[in-house]
C-alpha cells in the first residue's frame, strides 16, 4: 500500500519532527499485528457499507477463505455497531474516499493525500462531516491533525459554502462514537498553520525529539532521540 510522504495519518509527528518523513522513508513498512487486524476492520466496514449489509449479515454472504477469513465474532459486533452508526448520517456518504489536503495547501496532490474513511456532505445543513475509524485501544480524539486534514481535503468534494464541520472517530473497543465540531473559520487558522508545517518539512528539516517519537521507524538511529532517552532516564 502505498502513502503519502506527508500522510496524514503520521502528521502529529511531522510537525513535531520535520525531518521525520524524510528519515523514515529509508526504513521498511512492516505492519503489525494490531496494524493487520485494524486493515481488516476497515474492510469489514467499507465492504458492509458498499453492499449494504450490517456486517452480522454481510459476513454469511462471503466465504472464510477469502480476505475474510480472520475475522472474528468480537470484530463483527463491534463494527456492526459502527455499520449502524454510520447509516444514520444523513447526507451524500463516500466510503474510503481519497482526499488530497496538499492540493488544498498549494503544495500538490503527491505531497500529502490520505484515504478518508467516511464523508458525508450535508449541503441543505452547509455542513461537512468526516468520520474515521480506530480499532485499537489507544484513545484517538477526534480534533486529531490526521482527521482535521481529511476533512480540508474533503471540502474539495463540497459545491456548497461550508460553514461548519463534524469530526466523528468510531473507535469501538472504547466508544461507540466521539464528535468535534468546528466553524469555517477555525478550519482556515488550522490550515494556515498546517501550511506552515508542510513547508518546514520541505529544506533541511531539523530533527526534534518529542512525544510522538514512540511510532517513528528511524528512532533506533535518530541522535535526538537517543540524546531524549539518556536524558528523560534521569528526571
Amino acid at each position: 500500500m502505498s502513502h503519502a510522504k506527508l500522510s496524514p495519518s503520521a502528521a502529529a509527528r511531522w510537525r513535531q519532527c520535520p525531518a521525520s518523513p524524510e528519515l523514515e522513508s529509508a526504513y521498511p513498512d512492516i505492519p503489525s499485528k494490531a496494524s493487520k487486524e485494524g486493515t481488516l476492520a476497515h474492510l469489514l466496514l467499507e465492504s458492509s457499507l458498499l453492499v449494504g449489509l450490517p456486517p452480522v449479515e454481510f459476513m454469511t454472504t462471503v466465504s472464510t477463505k477469502g480476505p475474510f477469513q480472520n475475522v472474528h465474532d468480537e470484530m463483527i459486533r463491534l463494527i456492526n455497531d459502527v455499520y449502524h452508526a454510520v447509516i444514520k448520517l444523513e447526507g451524500h456518504l463516500y466510503i474510503e474516499k481519497r482526499v488530497n489536503p496538499g492540493r488544498i495547501l498549494g503544495v500538490g496532490d503527491d505531497l500529502c493525500w490520505g484515504t478518508a474513511d467516511i464523508i458525508v456532505t450535508q449541503p441543505e445543513h452547509n455542513k461537512l462531516i468526516v468520520a474515521d475509524l480506530k480499532f485499537g485501544r489507544n484513545p484517538v480524539h477526534p480534533s486529531s491533525d490526521q482527521l482535521m486534514l481529511y476533512a480540508l481535503g474533503a471540502t474539495a468534494l463540497a459545491d456548497y459554502n461550508i460553514e461548519q464541520f463534524e469530526l466523528i472517530i468510531y473507535q469501538p473497543r472504547l466508544h461507540k462514537g466521539i464528535s468535534h465540531h468546528l466553524l469555517a473559520a477555525e478550519m482556515n487558522s488550522f490550515s494556515r498553520n498546517i501550511h506552515q508545517s508542510v513547508l518546514a518539512t520541505q529544506n533541511n528539516p531539523q530533527q526534534i525529539a518529542g512525544d510522538n517519537c514512540f511510532w517513528c521507524k528511524a528512532k533506533p538511529d535518530c541522535a535526538p532521540y537517543q540524546l531524549k532517552i539518556i536524558k528523560d532516564s534521569f528526571d
